[in-house]
């Protein structure tokens, strides 16, 4: 017995690209173009 499936495959293109930086001061995002920081207060609770 054999069962044959088909399977229609269609690749994913991307819209855009993030990077994303998370440390312990700062959450900085990056789209291409502009940058973002976001202060975060990690280092106030290990303290």
């Amino acid at each position: 017995m054999s069962i044959v499936f088909k399977v229609r495959y269609t690749p994913y293109t991307p819209r855009g690209v993030l990077a994303l930086d998370v440390n312990l001061r700062h959450v900085v995002t990056y789209n291409g173009s502009s940058i973002r920081r976001y202060r975060t207060r990690f280092i106030d609770a290990i303290e």
